[in-house]
């Protein structure tokens, strides 16, 4: 996990949360764990002027094709 890596995660995640209108996303931090990469940011919701936190964790081992839906 290069710098440069974690520089475009920042970005792609500026310009994903950023394009609802309705949301401003700051202090965005990628880390790594074990076997994958954690983003966390905060959010302002502009309508009510309400801030949040979020964190997403995406995991090489419980990634999305290895998910099962159903039996």
């Amino acid at each position: 996990m290069t710098e440069q890596l974690k520089e475009q995660i920042v970005s792609n995640v500026n310009d994903i949360i950023n394009s609802d209108p309705r949301l401003v996303a700051k202090n965005i931090l990628v880390t790594t764990y074990e076997s994958g990469i954690q983003i966390e940011c905060t959010l302002t919701y502009l309508p009510y002027n309400i801030t949040q936190s979020m964190q997403l964790k995406f995991d090489q081992d419980n990634g999305i094709a290895n998910n099962r839906i159903g039996s």
